[in-house]
């Protein structure tokens, strides 16, 4: 019956927009694997405050489910929205726009060299400090380590199953986690957020069954962080002697905030490999879409040579017609 509903609305629509349609397949399509309103716009072009109108319609409609952690929100299609697709007339047409792929035949090869060679691959998230501010608290939480201070006491301690060491003071638990590597593409931000919201998700469970501590995960902030690109290509073209850092004149932005500190970027050979490491998570997102913003100048260049190669037939026909005007004069006189 939702399923009716919606696509009746969306027939309603298509009628004020013939867009409507295949913007609300081509979102669906997309949402396999859960994605931010900003990735979802980047990998869509379609205008922000166009696309949060369709995500509110997709997600009344029961299409698409959204998890909020924080700052960060992600959708996914539902089963629901599976069924829609597959009903869609829109899809036929969807299916007729050629897939993009890094390799294209023709043109400058830009696309075709980023198939074989990959700038980065593979990232290390490190040094990632999470602060999370306690709602209701337990003195009795068990402790691994003691730091007395002046007002407070700072507790340090480990739980089961988590890949961090946890530190409580008596306003904040702090998390250090440990370093883990995720896949150098585009759905590594998708991947980054998924791991910080299970992570967070996971936390505010286990302390409050274990120990009745009640955090507020929705104001959780990243406090540090570090991501090392792993680089071979890079290794072929700086040596260790070269150290690089470079200062990016703004505040480091993260997956929950913007962080209080400076954003920069450097070389890093301190695991005898070259690493492209930075604080800040918008110079990695540049980082990572770097090979899809060359193999979109390669989509360019083809076309221009398209027009130019047009041009220079309809200049020879030009020309041949000319010289043939110009034979029937001279047979003239």
């Amino acid at each position: 019956m939702l399923l009716t509903s919606a696509r009746y609305e969306c027939q309603n629509m298509s009628a004020k927009n013939k867009k409507w349609h295949s913007k609300v397949a081509l979102i669906l399509s997309l949402l396999s694997e859960p994605l931010t309103p900003t990735q979802i716009q980047k990998l869509t072009k379609i205008p922000r405050r166009s696309l949060f109108r369709y995500l509110k319609f997709l997600y009344k409609s029961g299409l698409v489910e959204k998890q909020r952690t924080g700052n960060i929100v992600l959708y996914r299609i539902t089963q629901l929205g599976y069924d829609y697709l597959k009903q869609s007339k829109t899809l036929t047409k969807l299916k007729r726009v050629p897939k993009r792929s890094m390799g294209t035949s023709g043109g400058f090869g830009f696309g075709s060299c980023l198939s074989n060679v990959r700038f980065v691959d593979g990232v290390r998230v490190h040094n990632v400090v999470v602060k999370i501010p306690i709602v209701r608290d337990n003195g009795r939480l068990p402790a691994e380590k003691l730091n007395e201070l002046r007002n407070w006491v700072e507790r340090y301690f480990r739980l089961e199953g988590f890949e961090a060491t946890f530190k409580k003071t008596t306003r904040h638990v702090v998390a250090y986690l440990y370093c883990f590597e995720l896949p150098a593409n585009l759905s590594f931000f998708v991947n980054l957020g998924l791991y910080l919201a299970k992570f967070l998700i996971n936390l505010e469970r286990v302390l409050w069954r274990k120990y009745r501590i009640l955090i507020d995960v929705d104001k959780a902030v990243i406090v540090n962080q570090h991501i090392a690109n792993v680089s071979d290509v890079l290794s072929k073209v700086s040596s260790k002697s070269r150290q690089v850092q470079v200062n990016l004149n703004r505040k480091a932005v993260s997956a929950l905030n913007t962080l209080d500190q400076e954003a920069w970027a450097k070389i890093d050979w301190s695991k005898g490999r070259p690493e492209i490491e930075t604080n800040d998570l918008a110079y990695e997102e540049k980082l990572l879409l770097m090979p899809e913003k060359v193999f979109s100048l390669d989509l360019k260049l083809n076309r221009l040579c398209d027009v130019l190669s047009k041009f220079v037939e309809s200049f020879n026909m030009f020309l041949n017609g000319f010289q043939q005007a110009k034979r029937g004069v001279d047979y003239v006189t």
